[in-house]
């Protein structure tokens, strides 16, 4: 940890700004009072415990699976919350860009004195263990989920003229830029299943 526990909790303070930064594609969407990050890592984390059993390999930490998926958004503390968008020309930064604004915001954040927490952060984006490719489907499944309660609650205008989501109907570009990225058979078979709960709720 840091040399102190006044550094410590210092920098807690900093993280606990999660909390409060909302998700930015729920905000473009004109979601009524949207979900913050922290509480997406939340989602993801619970997903990761609650699905480790369904896991694809053997091979598998369930621990080392929990801390990525609560570090891994953590850089957005910094750079705020970019989300991925299915329209090249609608997505605010390049896949390329954000990865090098999330390693300079992670230096930034801590330094060489965190390095435990670091190192739990770079699995995660390298994606090359069970337990990242796991928690980057969880991450995934939990904003399919999220879009599944809010077209449930009915918790936006889909009436209003959204210009950022001209080409989608509702919410179902959140499922778009899901698909194709997922990389375990139970992220499949999840999103394969909210993706028809949502689809009988839109009618």
């Amino acid at each position: 940890m840091g040399k102190s526990f006044n550094e410590d909790i210092k920098l807690a303070e900093k993280v606990y700004e999660l909390k409060d930064l909302e998700r930015r594609g729920w905000v473009l969407r004109g979601i009524d009072n949207p979900e913050s990050v922290a509480a997406h890592s939340w989602g993801t984390s619970f997903l990761t415990v609650m699905f480790s059993n369904y896991k694809d390999s053997d091979d598998f930490d369930v621990e080392v699976a929990l801390k990525i998926a609560i570090i891994h958004d953590i850089a957005e503390v910094e750079i705020g919350d970019i989300p991925r968008r299915v329209e090249e020309e609608k997505q605010e930064v390049s896949p390329t860009s954000k990865k090098i604004m999330e390693e300079e915001a992670i230096k930034k954040i801590f330094g060489d004195e965190y390095n435990n927490i670091v190192d739990i952060w770079k699995k995660y984006e390298k994606s090359n263990s069970h337990e990242a490719i796991f928690v980057r489907d969880m991450n995934m499944i939990d904003m399919c989920l999220q879009a599944l309660k809010y077209e449930r609650d009915k918790r936006y205008d889909e009436n209003s003229k959204n210009e950022e989501f001209s080409k989608y109907e509702k919410l179902d570009e959140f499922f778009a830029t899901t698909k194709s990225r997922l990389g375990t058979n139970i992220g499949v078979e999840l999103y394969k299943m909210i993706r028809k709960k949502y689809n009988r709720i839109k009618g």
